[in-house]
This record gives C-alpha cells, structure tokens and sequence, in this order.
C-alpha cells in the first residue's frame, strides 16, 4: 500500500483547523509566561550593560543613551507578546465566527421546527398534535430508559422524577415547584433584556450546560414550559418531562448583534 503524503497533510491540516481555538488558546498561555520570562532577562541583561558602561565612564548615561544601548534586549520578549497577543484576537474571532454558525443553524432548526408545528395544528388540531407529541415522548423514554441515567437530585420540590428535553438530563422536582420556578424567571426577565437558559436551570438547582449561555428569552419572548407525562405511576416509571417547545430560546448571539 503506498504511502499517501498529500492525504496525511490534508488530515493533520483538518485536525489543525478544527482543534485552532485550544492551541491558539495553549500558545497564548505558553506566550505570557514566556514573555515575561524573556523581558526579566532582558532587564536584567540591560542593567548589567548600564552598569558597566558606566563604571567604565565614571558618569551617568541619560535615558536616549540607555535606550539606544538596551532596546535591542526587549525585542525576542516584544516579539512574542505580539504574537501571544495576535493568537488571543485570533481566538476570539474563531469564537465568534462558530457561535454565529452555530445560531445560525439553531434559528434555522427553531424556524423549520415551528412551521412543521403550525402545519400539524392546522391539519390535525390542538389535541391530536398533543397527543403525537406525548406519544414521541413516550417512545423516547422507553428507548433511552432512565435506569441508564444519571440523576441529579436538586432537593428543589418533591421526589418527582423529571427530564428536561432541552438537555436530556433527569433530575428530581416536581410540576408546582418548576412552575413556581418559570414565574420567578419570568418576572425576574421584565428587569433584564435577557436571561439565559443557565439562569434557569441555577433556579432549578440544575448545573449550567456549556451552550446555556448562549441561548435564553427577553422580555417579548418569555419562557413557557410544556409538561408532559411518560410512564406509569403504578409501575414506578412515571417521568415529568419539560421542554421549551411552546417558545424555544432565542440565541444570545443575533439578539445582542
């Protein structure tokens, strides 16, 4: 099998772009240290010249002099902190550039999502489309059971086994409290111009999620939960399963740009 040179290069390159933030991210980290590290020295190595040369001339340099003898020494430490600099800009820009990606793709989902909902109300009714969802949930609890999940006991409210759709995640509440909880971030929202999904699963006494900043409601778009049963209680496998379905989250990204 001969070797492919041109296909290693291809991959290594994709792997490299695709990996750009945390090694731009370790640079700039290697680049600060280092830095500092190169303009002690030079400092030190300065001082060194200064003294020297006075002590040869028995009289003061002024600064131009001390500059003119000494700015040599700074320019490997200058020359890194422009480049540890350039790759901290350089991180944020690909940060910026995937989030504007990733809403992107969130708003066409959220937009292709609620026009399929809308044309399933008006073809079937409120009660039908209801009852294909809650039967989509239902088949979804018994592929992925929770036995198979964690469970993140929040001490908020009752004993009640929930799942938040949004995550994924099981945890323990039950529906008065997590409603109570949706009132609270509402009324918490008409003081703020956003609130992000993180907010409220803190109010929850849910960890936050990596992309909850990112998302969440304003004023004009208030959160509404939907809450949906799955299981039995006689069998033991009853779940509150809440989602975001009757108003998605917005993302923070094209809200606040």
């Amino acid at each position: 099998m001969a070797f492919d040179l041109s296909a290693v290069i291809h991959r290594a390159g994709k792997a490299a772009a695709e990996n750009s933030p945390a090694i731009l991210t370790a640079f700039a980290v290697a680049g600060t240290v280092a830095t500092s590290y190169l303009i002690g020295r030079a400092g030190f190595k300065s001082g060194y010249e200064v003294r020297g040369i006075e002590e040869d001339h028995h009289e003061r340099m002024s600064s131009r002099q001390i500059f003119d003898t000494t700015w040599r020494n700074y320019i490997p430490g200058a020359a890194l902190a422009a480049m540890t600099v350039a790759s901290i800009v350089s991180v944020k820009r690909i940060g910026d550039h995937r989030a504007a990606a990733l809403a992107f793709g969130y708003r066409s989902a959220e937009k292709a999502f609620r026009e399929y909902r809308e044309k399933t109300l008006s073809k079937v009714g409120k009660n039908k489309e209801q009852a294909i969802r809650d039967e989509i949930v239902q088949d979804r609890a018994e592929a992925d059971p929770v036995d198979n999940k964690h469970i993140h006991i929040t001490h908020h409210g009752g004993g009640v086994l929930c799942q938040d759709q949004w995550t994924g995640r099981y945890f323990t509440s039950d529906m008065e409290t997590i409603r109570s909880v949706v009132n609270d971030f509402n009324e918490q929202l008409l003081g703020d111009v956003f609130k992000s999904v993180n907010e409220f699963y803190r109010m929850m006494g849910l960890d936050a999620v990596e992309v909850g900043e990112m998302f969440g409601w304003t004023p004009d778009n208030k959160m509404r939960v939907t809450y949906i049963w799955s299981g039995d209680k006689q069998r033991g496998d009853e779940c509150l399963h809440i989602s975001f379905d009757e108003c998605l989250p917005m993302d923070k990204y094209s809200y606040l740009h």
